[in-house]
């Protein structure tokens, strides 16, 4: 007795001889529809010079593979379909080693599937597992609802198929495309989805041909003189051949959920989370120098992608690869709305994906880049433009409020990361030769020690600059970064610009928008330069976000050398009327801005400066090459300083702290922030409990804190060997006071003393309406009571009277009785 499922797309939990039985019952016709897809694997040559396997699409049984797309030439075709469809993929395999297809997100029974893996079920072989060369297959795959889209999604999710025959291999030789799964009556008759605005799909990865099925067969290609087994062991030729790659490709990118649905032993893909999935294609190019590619293109040779002032652009980005593959996508020139929050970067991992929407309100051709430092170098970016292609488009918050100016310059200083190595040795019980922090901090056997010359923003008091603008104990905090800009939506900041330094700097800010940055100047030595930054609402938090945004600025003449030279400060915006006339948020007792970042000297501008002035003995500049040498240059610091030298992290219990968190660099810089003792709001829509921070390149955050556990307590980058080079401070709070004491003028307009207790605005503010209301209460009962002990009196003194009256009119009738 067969027991054949209500829902037609469970076909694929049946057995050949069930689903057989259930369809000549007639339970499963035509309720579904088949999508027929025809593919092939072929050897591409690009330039005759690189092998590579890639997918090719053909529009039936393989004839004539068309040309790759202009964008997109390496993926596999798209695969379009809706709930409720069957996807029959008929596969060859004209390469010469066997491969497969395997989907995300689309169902299908154990025996089809496509990755060969001892699982404890009936079929240890699976049809589908492994296509010999020249062989081909028909894969199955149905799309029932919990594949696609729920009521809270896009049109369309996004997912991805590859060969699984060898993850590694495999992928890393081409085999990847998109599969796309879209609610019901989505596309239209020719598998287009009608009425959608336009759709970039953008891959961040490292391609390693070192790692491909075609590395013998590529080396014909090259010219050496070493050895074949030495050649491939040469870790130059290694590093050659990974190929830092982003593809870009207009398509639907979706997000998508995982759901338990099948029973049975199945391969698991890292951590499953809700996460936004992408398509993945691998670029593999020549075997050289490594080449962080868009496309196969080079520094900003990508095809340039074409977009309207004021349409709703939706970037699908997806990461993969290996442990180097830490991408800060970053927008120039406009914002992205993910998940509600408000950004222009956002962090990108192996198999990890994002869907940003867009609506540019800046004209002019932008760059859209990794922000990971090295990956930027090697040219890991491309272009997008922007123009009027009819009305002009409204923009709410746009030039409606202050014009706030801030006068700031770029000057060069002796810094010194570690003036104190106390605490360093106490922490870590040692000193000398055995400190984690000597290769650091110590200045001799050839090394430049914890001090170097550097280039810092200050702030000065007007355009003269004759006045620098002392930091307040609240901006102490602030290290080596600028100062705190700030503004609301609205604002337009205005920023006077002087280099004083021996080098061309600027100063670009994430976030604004900054009029003419194509035609932005840069600073020569002892010019001033005004730049103008509108701060329009998609300048400011989303409707997710908490109440201010952490923005960044840096000089961008060289953005990787210039960072790393110092300057770099913090940028906050908020919603209009959260900050008082001092740039404060009204209802917080502090805000602390942290950047933590390996800076690393060696990419400085003052390299062989500080080379000159501080090392002690014998130089060779052969020595700059040096691994001891180079790795004692990079600094693991928050806000410049190592090893708790950070002074000015000191607030109250019961204070309101927010902290804005910046996170840039390069591959390394992956920080887990930690707070001891204390715990922090983070907000997204709604709010969440942590005491940890991720941090990024690229990546900004802010969180709330309510401190309430007073003592010094350690405020750290979480990974291990950070730990060990210094990336750590300390952070205090102070007990309340319990007599009221005198406030400081910069306190005055922040706590107000009530009731020998000192309230920030908002808890006065509470307070106030609290008291309000109980005194109303009480006054109400007072009334009451009295009402009640006045009808009593009242009652009383009647019952008196009628007493009075009848006592005498009982002695007339007596006197009356005697008379008679």
């Amino acid at each position: 007795k067969h027991d054949c499922p209500n829902f037609v797309l469970l076909w694929a939990m049946l057995s050949e001889k069930e689903l057989s039985y259930c369809m000549a019952r007639g339970v499963l016709t035509v309720h579904y529809r088949v999508k027929m897809f025809f593919f092939a694997t072929q050897v591409l040559s690009r330039f005759s010079e690189a092998g590579s396997v890639v997918v090719v699409a053909h529009p039936a049984p393989p004839i004539q593979p068309p040309p790759p797309p202009r964008l997109f030439p390496l993926a596999g075709p798209v695969i379009k379909a809706e709930v409720g469809d069957t996807i029959q993929v008929t596969f060859a395999n004209k390469a010469s080693w066997p491969f497969s297809i395997q989907p995300h997100g689309g169902l299908y029974r154990k025996p089809w599937e496509e990755a060969p893996y001892q699982d404890g079920s009936f079929y240890l072989l699976k049809n589908g597992a492994s296509i010999k060369p020249f062989g081909n297959f028909t894969y199955l795959w149905v799309l029932p609802p919990h594949v696609g889209p729920t009521a809270s999604d896009p049109p369309c999710l996004t997912w991805m198929y590859s060969s699984a025959v060898d993850p590694t291999k495999d992928i890393n030789s081409g085999l990847v495309g998109p599969l796309l799964i879209c609610r019901p009556g989505t596309l239209n008759e020719r598998n287009k989805s009608p009425g959608q605005h336009q759709h970039f799909y953008l891959l961040f990865g490292v391609f390693n041909e070192n790692l491909s099925w075609y590395l013998n067969t590529n080396r014909k290609y090259l010219k050496y003189t070493l050895g074949k087994e030495e050649l491939f062991d040469d870790h130059i030729f290694k590093e050659s051949n990974r190929m830092h790659g982003m593809s870009m490709y207009p398509i639907w990118g979706m997000e998508a959920k995982i759901s338990q649905f099948r029973r049975g032993g199945w391969r698991s893909c890292g951590n499953l989370r809700k996460q936004t999935n992408f398509t993945a294609e691998a670029k593999v190019w020549l075997v050289r120098a490594s080449q962080h590619t868009i496309n196969g293109f080079l520094f900003g040779n990508l095809p340039l992608l074409d977009t309207c002032k004021g349409d709703t652009i939706s970037w699908h980005l997806l990461g993969f690869g290996s442990e180097t593959d830490v991408h800060g996508v970053a927008f120039q020139g406009n914002t992205i709305l993910m998940n509600g929050m408000r950004r222009d970067t956002t962090s990108l991992f192996p198999h990890t994906c994002a869907t940003a929407l867009m609506q540019p309100d800046n004209q002019g051709t932008f760059d859209v880049y990794c922000q990971t430092s090295n990956h930027y170098q090697n040219g890991m970016r491309g272009s997008y433009s922007v123009r009027q292609c009819g009305e002009e488009a409204y923009f709410p918050g746009r030039q409606d409020g202050t014009v706030r100016t801030f006068y700031i310059m770029a000057e060069e200083m002796e810094w010194d990361y570690a003036p104190d190595r106390s605490w360093e040795s106490g922490r870590h019980n040692s000193s000398g030769e055995e400190s984690y922090g000597d290769i650091f901090l110590n200045h001799e056997n050839g090394r430049l020690g914890s001090r170097y010359k550097k280039a810092v923003y200050r702030e000065y008091t007007d355009g003269t600059f004759k006045t620098p603008k002392n930091r307040t104990d609240a901006e102490q905090h602030l290290g080596i970064l600028g100062p705190f800009i700030w503004a609301e939506v609205g604002d337009v900041l205005n920023i006077v610009f002087r280099n004083n330094a021996t080098q061309p700097y600027s100063i670009h800010a994430h976030g604004v928008l900054e009029k003419n940055h194509r035609d932005s100047k840069t600073a020569m030595p002892g010019e001033i330069v005004t730049y103008q930054w509108d701060v329009p609402e998609r300048s400011g938090p989303g409707p997710n976000d908490s109440a201010c945004l952490s923005w960044i600025y840096y000089s961008t003449v060289d953005r990787v050398k210039d960072l790393y030279s110092g300057l770099v400060g913090p940028l906050k915006v908020c919603r209009k009327g959260t900050l008082d006339s001092n740039g404060r948020r009204k209802g917080v007792s502090k805000e602390f801005a942290l950047l933590f970042l390996v800076f690393d000297e060696n990419q400085s501008w003052y390299l062989e400066e500080n080379v000159k002035i501080y090392i002690q003995g014998d130089w060779n500049r052969s020595h700059q090459q040096d691994e001891e040498f180079m790795e004692s240059n990079k600094m693991h610091a928050i806000n410049g300083k190592v090893y708790g030298n950070l002074p000015g992290l000191e607030m109250c219990e019961g204070d309101w702290v927010n902290w804005y968190l910046l996170g840039m660099g390069q591959e390394i810089d992956v920080h887990t922030v930690h707070f001891h003792a204390e715990t922090f709001i983070y907000r997204n829509g709604k709010s969440y409990r942590a005491d940890v921070v991720d941090l990024f390149p690229g990546t900004f955050e802010m969180v709330e804190m309510q401190v309430g556990n007073p003592g010094t307590w350690l405020l750290h980058c979480h990974v291990a060997d950070h730990i060990h080079a210094g990336m750590e401070t300390l952070f205090t709070i102070l007990p309340r006071q319990e007599d009221p004491v005198e406030a400081s003028e910069e306190n005055i307009s922040h706590d107000i003393v009530l009731f020998g207790s000192r309230l920030d605005h908002g808890h006065v503010e509470a307070a106030i309406i609290t008291l309000a209301v109980a005194g109303v209460v009480l006054f109400i009962t007072a009334s009451a009571l009295l009402g009640v002990i006045i009808h009593l009196k009242r009652q009383k003194r009647l019952r008196r009277n009628k007493r009075s009256i009848l006592d005498e009119s009982f002695k007339l009738m007596r006197s009356q009785k005697h008379d008679l």
